[in-house]
């Protein structure tokens, strides 16, 4: 016959509501439980962790960050002194796609903290910004206390600081690549002048062919929307387009596409405001300019240049990209 197990006092222990384990053969005192886990951990690299990572500092001292992109179609005046003026081919300084990623998903992680009611106060750099093989984001490194409860000032601080870290620390204070400009500006006015979520899927920063993907379900879900209830508020967001042949075009696919006549000799007429432009950019990737798709949105952008943001801008803030959010796996 097997004798009764003996009761082990470690065992006889019971939770209270107080959080505390009481041990009637140990400790008469009682225990506090362990809980108090850091809230921010998965914000934070571990000190316990082996994988290397590089601060986005070390990053951008050792990566060229950006590249120059020539655009076909598109010509720039050149001034000289010995010929009146010469016509050479637009180039654009873009950011690489991987500093873009990088820097998106550097600024979602600010925004992610906000969205739990904290903040830094504007206490970060380039330093503070572990980058993983994977690209993935922590930050490392902060003083202490840095992490305070949000309130819009500290979060504004927080918008502003960034856009000096990307301007000084990352570019070390060179001109900036041109399609980072406007996500950069929206940013420095602070934490009301766009959605976070909205910041963080931003059109100008995808990559390219995301980007005309993107565009092209904007275009439909603005023809889809214009013709409804929401349609006039729509419209008016969008109202500053009104009267854009006036300002010509300069790249010829466009051109051509607005000047356009078919085999009778009839034109195809664009409204001029925002419905038109649309039409206009959306017919030109169709049919002339149908071989640069993967150029489409620096195309957009050397033309128009806020066109992309301001249209995602105001189909967001009238609810028709509610499904946007912060990316919590980066």
């Amino acid at each position: 016959m097997t004798p009764p197990a003996k009761k082990s006092p470690v065992r006889n222990c019971k939770s209270t509501g107080s959080k505390v384990l009481k041990c009637s053969a140990r400790n008469k005192l009682g225990v506090p439980r362990r809980l108090n886990f850091d809230a921010h951990h998965r914000h934070l690299r571990c000190a316990v962790e082996i994988e290397d990572t590089e601060s986005l500092y070390d990053y951008s001292l050792r990566y060229k960050m950006h590249e120059y992109c020539e655009l076909p179609g598109c010509r720039d005046v050149l001034s000289c002194e010995e010929v009146a003026e010469i016509m050479i081919p637009t180039t654009l300084k873009l950011s690489k796609l991987r500093s873009r990623v990088i820097l998106m998903r550097s600024f979602n992680k600010v925004v992610k903290l906000h969205h739990e009611h904290f903040a830094l106060a504007g206490n970060f750099s380039s330093k503070n910004f572990q980058i993983y093989q994977d690209d993935s984001i922590k930050l490392d490194g902060l003083a202490e206390g840095a992490i305070v409860e949000y309130r819009e000032a500290v979060g504004d601080l927080d918008y502003r600081q960034f856009v000096h870290m990307v301007t000084e620390e990352v570019f070390h204070g060179q001109k900036l690549p041109f399609d980072l400009t406007e996500w950069l500006r929206i940013i420095s006015q602070g934490v009301n002048a766009c959605d976070g979520s909205l910041l963080c899927s931003h059109i100008d920063l995808m990559e390219p062919y995301q980007g005309y993907g993107n565009f092209v379900s904007l275009f439909q879900l603005f023809w889809k929307v214009k013709d409804t209830a929401g349609g006039e508020d729509l419209l008016n967001s969008l109202g500053h387009y009104k009267g854009w042949k006036s300002e010509g075009l300069r790249c010829s696919f466009l051109r051509d596409t607005l000047n356009y006549e078919d085999d009778d000799g009839h034109r195809f007429e664009y409204e001029d405001d925002i419905r038109g432009l649309l039409r206009l950019l959306m017919n030109s990737f169709r049919h002339s300019a149908k071989s640069h798709c993967r150029l489409a949105i620096f195309l957009i952008m050397n033309e128009f240049r806020r066109l992309l943001s301001d249209l995602q801008r105001a189909l967001h803030q009238g609810g028709y990209l509610s499904h946007l959010s912060v990316n919590y796996s980066v």
